[in-house]
């Protein structure tokens, strides 16, 4: 498989990217985009009779539209905190979603550069275990205590989002 490179949209910043999707925040980080590769730059088949052609991931745009839709589905009917739907569909013969981003800290970097309670820690500069065992801490508590409780309310007479179940890759 060859090394691929993805282009970013002006007034964007890239995130992260796969063969198959890349990620970009806008540059005032307000909004978080994925996108599947243009087939520009999608890698291609090296043999058969697809040879040369971009290689597609079957349901690649239904997998973001099901997420907008489970995105729409919390929102509407939990007090979880996701972020909001902005924009979805798909443009030059790529799917898209665009959310707002949600304020913080990822959980996985909660102390990871310093202290955010010297205070009460150690009080020096510097990476803090005790900042990431309460990040972790907290985080458990609040999926076991806030998130899956509620979605254990949300409840369907249909399989799948809208009646649509997307395969696993």
């Amino acid at each position: 498989m060859r090394k691929f490179s993805v282009s970013v949209p002006e007034g964007e910043i890239l995130y992260t990217a796969n063969i198959y999707r890349k990620y970009t925040f806008s540059t005032d980080y307000q909004r978080f985009i994925k996108r599947e590769l243009p087939p520009s730059e999608r890698d291609t088949y090296s043999k058969g009779p697809r040879a040369g052609r971009p290689i597609l991931l079957p349901w690649n745009a239904q997998r973001l539209y099901n997420e907008a839709a489970a995105l729409a589905l919390i929102r509407a009917n939990t007090t979880i905190l996701v972020p909001e739907i902005l924009d979805y569909g798909t443009k030059s013969d790529s799917a898209f979603l665009v959310t707002s981003t949600v304020r913080g800290i990822p959980a996985d970097q909660a102390g990871t550069t310093q202290c955010h309670l010297p205070s009460v820690h150690h009080g020096s500069d510097g990476p803090c275990s005790d900042c990431l065992q309460l990040a972790a801490s907290n985080a458990t508590r609040y999926v076991k205590g806030v998130v899956m409780p509620q979605l254990d309310t949300v409840k369907s007479n249909s399989t799948g989002l809208y009646g649509f179940v997307v395969p696993p890759p």
